[in-house]
């Protein structure tokens, strides 16, 4: 089984976090070719129909590499009501204990970025 890359991960937190329904990678309809990197996801915030919206499209935030980021998507953990869950989560995924709180509070982004996952997926 192949790693989740970085910019899939983010993808998950979008759609399962911040619940973000329509993610797609604009490309030209006539090729078939990306208009961006492939590696860019994009989504519309009014979730309408990207072929009459593609000038609201915003990308999806880089959760797993960007600490700023991932403290948004603890806030929306935080805003779900899943903090209990989250912390055993982060705890989990860094492999510390709670009594030891130097792996949690420097955990990467990816790091939060799956315990929040995991915190979803538990609910």
């Amino acid at each position: 089984m192949s790693e989740e890359t970085d910019r899939e991960l983010d993808k998950r937190i979008a759609e399962q976090v911040f619940g973000i329904k329509k993610i797609f990678r604009p490309c030209d309809t006539k090729t078939g070719e990306d208009y961006f990197s492939p590696k860019e996801y994009h989504y519309i915030p009014s979730g309408k129909p990207p072929r009459t919206h593609m000038i609201d499209a915003r990308v999806v935030p880089y959760f797993a590499s960007d600490i700023s980021a991932a403290m948004e998507v603890e806030d929306r953990i935080a805003e779900l009501g899943l903090t209990g869950r989250y912390v055993d989560a982060i705890v989990d995924v860094v492999g510390g204990v709670q009594s030891t709180l130097w792996p949690i509070v420097h955990a990467t982004a990816k790091q939060r970025s799956l315990a929040a996952l995991k915190a979803i997926e538990s609910k």
